[in-house]
């Protein structure tokens, strides 16, 4: 094969604006979350954990976006499957930091 047939085959992947990512993965094998993503989302949800057992609401509310970074973070090299997965539980612990709030509000 020719430089310039290999030229070509790239053309496809140059017209856009980000390039090309293509992973290949063998037939019946499973693709898992990575190691980065595993801590990541430990992390996020330690500091969700933290931030609910605080007594300020200011702190409450810092670290529910904090580890909703961390959480949203580990999701970028996450299969689609587990993001699902976790994106769900990133909303209910979300919600339930905001009717901490309201129930805080309320005393």
């Amino acid at each position: 094969m020719s430089l310039a047939q290999k030229q070509s085959d790239l053309q496809p992947c140059s017209n856009r604006p980000f390039g090309c990512h293509i992973t290949v993965v063998a037939p019946g094998k499973d693709v898992g979350p990575t190691k980065t993503s595993l801590v990541l989302w430990a992390i996020g949800f330690s500091v969700f954990w933290i931030g609910v057992r605080l007594d300020e609401e200011v702190l409450l509310i810092v670290a529910a976006i904090v580890g909703s970074a961390f959480i949203l973070w580990g999701l970028v090299s996450a299969p689609m499957a587990i993001q699902l997965v976790i994106e769900i539980s990133l909303i209910v612990a979300l919600f339930s930091v905001c009717m901490t709030c309201v129930k805080r509000g309320l005393k």
